[in-house]
């Protein structure tokens, strides 16, 4: 869990600002790829015999059990809610200002 929370600050720190839409799917896909290779590190740690078939087990689990999908929606309602990625502005140094609360 700690890896997924960091992977999300961290693609949320340096990405570039989005509509709402874009960093569900940015923020899903970052997600998701924590969770495959997570899955696959685990299966292969523990012996399996293909450990990409495990992790991909794992991520159809977690589409089926609405793990991914329910993040997806956690995601985008954080984005447009808590306004966790600024829109660029256009107007200059007045768009500015009012981003800065002048």
């Amino acid at each position: 869990m700690l890896g997924v929370a960091l992977t999300l600050l961290l693609t949320r720190r340096f990405a570039d600002p989005a509509p709402a839409w874009r960093i569900a799917l940015i923020d899903g896909g970052a997600y998701l790829l924590v969770l495959l290779l997570w899955a696959g590190l685990s299966a292969w740690w523990s012996g399996a015999a293909v450990p990409v078939d495990d992790a991909f087990a794992v991520a159809g689990f977690a589409m089926l059990h609405l793990q991914l999908p329910s993040a997806w929606l956690l995601s985008f309602w954080r984005a447009h809610h808590l306004q966790a990625a600024p829109l660029h502005h256009s107007g200059g140094e007045a768009a500015t200002a009012r981003a800065a609360g002048r």
